[in-house]
């Protein structure tokens, strides 16, 4: 093999494995904030009514029971009606 051959055959595996790394890179963040999701749903829905839960990681906050008005409510809050 000539020596513009290796390298081509180098870039392109480099260039293979960045694609690689990077796709099993997404698709773990992806399933794990879909894991989170799911056990957060799983949490709220198990919750009294009036209560408040906050997901610092995700800096939400979930309150459990009637709504609320706009003023009242924060920039990221979400009212669950039961």
């Amino acid at each position: 093999m000539q020596d513009y051959e290796i390298a081509a055959l180098t870039v392109g595996l480099g260039y293979l494995v960045s694609v690689v790394r990077t796709w099993i890179r997404v698709r773990g963040h992806t399933s794990m904030a879909h894991t989170r999701s799911h056990h957060r749903g799983e949490m709220i829905r198990g919750l009294p009514v009036g209560s408040r839960f906050t997901d610092e990681h995700d800096k939400i906050t979930v309150e459990v029971g009637k709504p609320q008005t706009a003023e009242q409510q924060g920039d990221a809050s979400v009212t669950v009606d039961r």
